[in-house]
């Protein structure tokens, strides 16, 4: 074998990146820097860089290329694209995630560490699992969806704000919106398996997800049992319902929530006010008044080999 075809014979690593997720950083010596960490695992890397909303769908869904390996590099948001492309494919590549966003929910549910370059070696050293993307009217979700009380707060948040202060910006929106905005109980309705069922809710959220927006929710997730992970907040007090996160952390049950698992549901917002739907961070653009989640389809993820979430 002659020198100059050594490349043929590595493993071949795609990386993905949006530059402008979570605090600034010098994308050349991270690039470098991975590039290395990927040789030493006999992978050789390409990298491309994301330019616009949904870039990271459209690169990934027209590669013609075989990869052993497609990961995104930045936030939540971005594996969300990601995943939207890897499932409109004929043959989805495996896929991976390298947190650098400003909560990093999936870096948790990855088991990965709290940085860029260990949780490359941690994610080649690591296990393949199947993992459960969610849809809400067709458009695909990893982790998370919801409306209501403080779900805003992620899409509204200002890009420049995370850049400069990372998750201190989500904090600081957050308090001022609960200071100067009242929280408002929205009637709803929704159907499960047929059995129709009428609520008022501060707060709608479903998630495949032991946590959202930096904070832990639940204990006993399963990434890839076919079900997912409903909460209802059914106060707008804002002490009860930190109150009642705590609650679910502590005993998965709590007096101002109702909370369940499902495969399927259809939901019926009555009331025209409420803001956008958050889906994985980002704001859902359509807003009609139904809606209906469910489990999409099943991929093929890279995870720390200590990962607990899965069956």
């Amino acid at each position: 074998m002659k020198i100059g075809e050594l490349g043929d014979y590595l493993k071949k690593l795609l990386i993905i990146y949006n530059p402008y997720s979570g605090k600034k950083k010098n994308m050349r010596v991270l690039k470098d820097r991975l590039e290395s960490v990927a040789k030493s695992y006999d992978y050789k890397v390409k990298f491309i860089k994301t330019k616009a909303k949904d870039d990271a769908t459209n690169i990934v869904e027209n590669l013609h290329k075989k990869y052993n390996l497609v990961l995104s590099l930045g936030g939540d948001g971005t594996f969300n694209e990601l995943v939207k492309g890897n499932i409109k494919r004929e043959n989805p590549y495996t896929i991976g995630h390298l947190p650098a966003g400003t909560t990093n929910d999936l870096r948790v549910s990855f088991n990965l560490p709290n940085n860029t370059i260990n949780s490359l070696k941690t994610i080649l050293e690591g296990k393949s699992v199947t993992y459960d993307v969610l849809s809400i009217n067709g458009t695909p979700f990893t982790y998370t969806a919801g409306f209501g009380k403080l779900l805003d707060i992620p899409y509204d948040t200002k890009k420049e704000d995370k850049q400069k202060l990372g998750y201190l910006a989500y904090f600081n929106d957050g308090v001022k919106d609960i200071l100067t905005r009242p929280t408002k109980m929205y009637d709803i309705t929704y159907e499960i398996d047929g059995n129709i069922y009428k609520d008022k809710s501060s707060i709608f959220l479903v998630s495949n997800s032991n946590r959202m927006g930096g904070i832990k929710l639940y204990k006993d997730v399963k990434l890839n049992d076919s079900k997912f992970e409903v909460m209802i907040a059914r106060t707008n007090n804002i002490i009860k319902l930190a109150i009642g996160l705590l609650q679910i952390q502590l005993f998965r049950k709590s007096k101002y929530y109702k909370l369940f698992r499902t495969d399927n549901i259809k939901v019926l917002i009555h009331d025209n006010d409420f803001k956008n739907w958050c889906i994985d961070g980002e704001k859902l653009e359509d807003k009609p008044q139904k809606y209906e989640i469910k489990v999409l389809k099943k991929i093929k993820c890279k995870v720390s080999k200590h990962a607990k979430n899965y069956v």
